[in-house]
């Protein structure tokens, strides 16, 4: 019955991404982020990607079709969303006005850019961004995106959308 439902999913959004193609409407890949290599990323990219995709399709409406892989079809209109985790460390924050009370800060930098069909780059940025912590970073919490996420999609989404490819 699963397998039957996966299939059905499948083919409902094989569909829908050959008729936006068809119909001019852009297509974005989201793909999977990656840690630079010595960058240790204790949080899940996959559920990162889930995230972003959703956050995109909401603000992009109908003008955009927004998937996490692109399916084979004959359009030129596919644009492709990546993105590499440069830079991870947790900073302690002691606030000495506060009775010495402390709080830990993710400090995340990340570079992430959008190529056209034809592979040049749309946009090429870097964005740091300073979270407060969910756990220390030796317990992060796993099965999440980070605490970042929220911040780096709406980045994303204001650059997408000022971009001008729909």
């Amino acid at each position: 019955m699963v397998k039957i439902c996966l299939s059905l999913f499948g083919a409902l959004a094989l569909t829908a991404g050959v008729a936006c193609a068809q119909s001019g409407t852009p297509t974005i890949v989201v793909d999977q982020f990656t840690a630079k290599t010595g960058v240790d990323w204790p949080y899940d990219f996959k559920l990162l990607q889930t995230e972003m995709v959703e956050k995109i399709k909401k603000k992009a409406g109908d003008k955009a079709m927004i998937v996490a892989a692109a399916a084979p079809t004959a359009s030129d209109k596919i644009y492709k969303l990546d993105g590499e985790i440069t830079r991870m460390f947790q900073r302690n924050d002691l606030d000495g006005h506060s009775g010495g009370v402390s709080s830990n800060t993710d400090v995340v930098s990340v570079h992430y850019w959008l190529t056209d069909p034809s592979g040049k780059k749309v946009f090429d940025t870097s964005s740091t961004y300073d979270t407060l912590a969910t756990a220390s970073y030796s317990d992060a919490v796993f099965g999440t995106s980070g605490p970042m996420a929220r911040d780096l999609e709406s980045d994303i989404v204001g650059k997408i959308n000022g971009a001008k490819i729909y």
